[in-house]
């Protein structure tokens, strides 16, 4: 069996520092999905709140978001948490790039792809999948 508690982060606290703004609120759009034979849940957070901003919550199909878009609010730093009913904190791969011109950026968008049984499972890091997107320009 496979144990991939060395990749990525550990779902109890996975930072997402690029999510960020430092004038005005930006709109998030997020998408996602679970397909875990565990109910797999992640959420994400504004550090100091104990409210998630957007949560995914399911198992054994897929299974949408329950909210698909939130603020970035200036200055307030994000993370995300996964939690599993198969008893282990699940691992989570994350990734950011951004469109920027100059020294504007555009667009950024985070992945995150989380695996519920990092100790013991497929490693295949597909039992929850989510989007996180924000632009300047959302309208």
């Amino acid at each position: 069996m496979a144990n991939c508690t060395n990749l990525g982060f550990a779902g109890s606290n996975v930072p997402l520092p690029d999510l960020l703004t430092t004038t005005d609120n930006l709109t998030c759009f997020v998408s996602g999905y679970t397909q875990a034979a565990n109910k797999l849940t992640l959420s994400i957070y504004a550090t100091g709140n104990t409210s998630p901003v957007a949560t995914i919550s399911g198992s054994g199909v897929a299974q949408p978001m329950s909210t698909a878009s939130f603020q970035i609010q200036p200055n307030q730093s994000y993370y995300a948490v996964a939690s599993s009913s198969g008893g282990q904190t699940p691992q989570v791969l994350t990734a950011y790039d951004t469109l920027s011109y100059g020294t504007t950026s555009y667009v950024g968008s985070y992945t995150l792809c989380a695996e519920d049984t990092p100790n013991g499972g497929d490693c295949d890091f597909n039992d929850c999948v989510v989007n996180i997107n924000w632009t300047l320009y959302a309208g």
